[in-house]
């Protein structure tokens, strides 16, 4: 069925967005089966998961092989409104990264928060996501966080690759 075999490696999209800033949550799993529907094809998840309380995804929230990354990345960027201005603006920057403990992998867009101006540290920007916070100074973007999509999710594509 579509290229898929029980036990594979898989990467599930989480049901648990805790943030509004938080864009992506692939948590890593295997594919404990897969059904035909009237909905589509479904799959249940095997464990080692974090994703929440529902033990099954439509096709379309599990990533499965490398070529299924591109779709459901474009689909939760367009969810995003705004996004792609907010980043060629510099009013945004999306941060990649994979969780060390569960292997879960996050793309969080951090927002503009305001220009500062400080006696000992000369102005830098800040951007804050939900949780946390960081400071630019002269475009000197942080490892891990970057201004534009394509970049993003060339990042992402390397850590989905990785899990498979």
């Amino acid at each position: 069925m579509n290229g898929l075999k029980i036990n594979q490696k898989i990467l599930a999209d989480s049901t648990s967005y805790f943030y509004e800033t938080q864009i992506v949550e692939l948590c890593p799993t295997t594919l404990k089966d897969a059904r035909n529907t009237p909905q589509g094809i479904q799959i249940d998840l095997g464990g080692g998961h974090s994703w929440g309380c529902i033990y099954s995804r439509n096709r379309d929230r599990v990533i499965a092989n490398k070529k299924d990354l591109a779709e459901f990345f474009k689909k939760k960027i367009d969810k995003k409104k705004g996004l792609e201005d907010r980043l060629k603006e510099g009013k945004s920057l999306l941060r990649v990264y994979e969780n060390k403990n569960n292997g879960v992998l996050y793309v969080v867009e951090f927002k503009y928060a305001g220009s500062v101006d400080s006696l000992k540290d000369g102005k830098y920007t800040k951007f804050k996501s939900e949780y946390e916070f960081i400071s630019v100074r002269d475009k000197n973007i942080p490892k891990g966080f970057y201004d534009n999509i394509d970049e993003t999710f060339k990042v992402l594509n390397e850590l989905v690759v990785s899990h498979l």
